[in-house]
């Protein structure tokens, strides 16, 4: 959403993934992964070809480790 070339308001979301490498993971598990995901709302105020932006938000921090025993809960 904008006010013609003067400034604007954003929102902003993702979704990072992060895999843990194999070699960092302790033998009774499988794999591990660490996944993000922000949403933040901000304006963006334009100047002769350059911008100055603020922005807030949240996010979601979820990491979740698969175990090679099925009898234990990830």
């Amino acid at each position: 959403m904008g006010r013609q070339k003067v400034g604007r308001f954003i929102i902003r979301t993702a979704h990072h993934h992060f895999p843990v490498l194999s070699v960092r993971l302790d033998a009774s598990q499988k794999n591990a992964y660490n996944q993000i995901i922000p949403l933040a709302i901000g304006y963006r105020r334009n100047i002769r070809g350059w911008y100055i932006e603020g922005s807030l938000g949240a996010m979601i921090n979820q990491s979740t480790s698969v175990f090679n025993d099925p009898a234990q809960e990830n």
